[in-house]
């Protein structure tokens, strides 16, 4: 069954709205598709047997008991079905995802890594500098925009400075909570250049409509020559004494 929904995601992937230019995109969308589908159909059934139940109980006046009996035969089997066709499946797919992926963050030498602190109601992106290390003078920090390599993992340590936050990029099926009690981690990978949305998909205020960044996939080679060039440019203008450029953390791998 988990091999099924992973063909209709794949196949349903280029015809949604958004596109997904994650390398694991397809199976957040195959269990999005999936759910609808079947929910769609449960409903319909719920409401079309609502309704012959009433134009049969309207003109023929039959007895309470009765259909009462069938009313719960159906809500019984609508039950089971959903149980069978639905949660499931679901279930199953999702621990799968969860082994496979998800619950997995990638190391090596290859993996980008990235410290991500919200606010009300902006992005704030930290990545280790030519140096390789979190907290030194050449850590490349910017605001609203962050650029990572295409094909490559990207490992994210997330923090909220205030409230809870969520961060989330639609066209990489991606979504993860930030909040000020702790460090959370996920990762991702980019199938294609391009730029994307980042939005914060948790209320955090009278202004969250305006906490929006932006994704910026760069070629592997165009990402070296910015990161080198940002590196170099931040050690050049550092100021250990001010603390407000140094609210990086030690990262959790």
């Amino acid at each position: 069954m988990t091999g099924a929904l992973g063909a209709l995601g794949t196949l349903l992937g280029p015809y949604s709205p958004v596109p997904d230019v994650s390398q694991e995109g397809s199976r957040v969308t195959t269990l999005f598709v999936y759910a609808t589908t079947v929910s769609a159909a449960v409903f319909a059934i719920v409401v079309l047997s609502v309704v012959v139940f009433a134009l049969r109980g309207g003109r023929k006046r039959i007895s309470p008991r009765p259909a009462e009996r069938s009313l719960a035969a159906i809500a019984l089997a609508v039950a089971g079905a959903t149980f069978l066709l639905l949660d499931l499946p679901l279930v199953s797919a999702a621990q799968k995802d969860l082994a496979e992926v998800y619950g997995r963050i990638p190391g090596g030498a290859d993996v980008i890594r990235v410290e991500v602190l919200a606010q009300q109601w902006a992005w704030n992106f930290r990545l280790a500098g030519n140096d390789g290390a979190f907290g030194t003078p050449d850590d490349v920090v910017s605001l609203n925009v962050l650029r990572v390599p295409e094909g490559r993992p990207v490992v994210l340590n997330l923090r909220s400075k205030d409230v809870l936050h969520a961060f989330f990029v639609p066209a990489l099926r991606l979504k993860h909570d930030a909040h000020p009690a702790g460090t959370t981690r996920t990762w991702f990978a980019v199938r294609e250049p391009g730029t994307f949305e980042i939005a914060c998909s948790q209320f955090c205020g009278f202004a969250h409509y305006r906490m929006r960044g932006t994704l910026e996939v760069l070629p592997p080679p165009a990402y070296a020559r910015w990161l080198a060039e940002e590196s170099a440019e931040s050690a050049f203008r550092f100021d250990p004494a001010n603390p407000a450029a140094a609210w990086g953390w030690e990262f959790v791998p």
